[in-house]
């Protein structure tokens, strides 16, 4: 019976630490030419977006392309900080897959 209970603690404890993270992680990332600056949580919500002079310089066709390719540069990087973390709660190596939804290659 008692280590039903340590387990039942330990997994309420790792999932407050799961919540916890999913909650505090987010990734800032501006393209190469700094047109875009986006700021993306956990899931891929869009926190933060701000677009400079130069991003109005471009085609609506660019400047779309260009949005997608940093929101995903972003996604990637939460989706590595979340495994990351969450690695050392498990204390086993979790892998930005594990996490589901994979954003796609450049």
């Amino acid at each position: 019976m008692s280590s039903e209970m340590d387990f039942k603690q330990q997994f309420q404890q790792q999932s407050r630490q799961v919540e916890e993270i999913a909650k505090s992680v987010e990734a800032e990332v501006s393209s190469d030419d700094s047109a875009v600056r986006v700021i993306v949580g956990a899931g891929g919500s869009i926190k933060d977006m701000e677009l400079t002079h130069r991003a109005f310089q471009k085609s609506g066709a660019e400047l779309g392309e260009l949005i997608v390719d940093t929101l995903r540069k972003a996604e990637r990087r939460v989706q590595e900080e979340m495994s990351s973390r969450m690695s050392e709660v498990f204390g086993r190596t979790i892998s930005p897959d594990d996490l589901g939804r994979r954003p796609q290659d450049d």
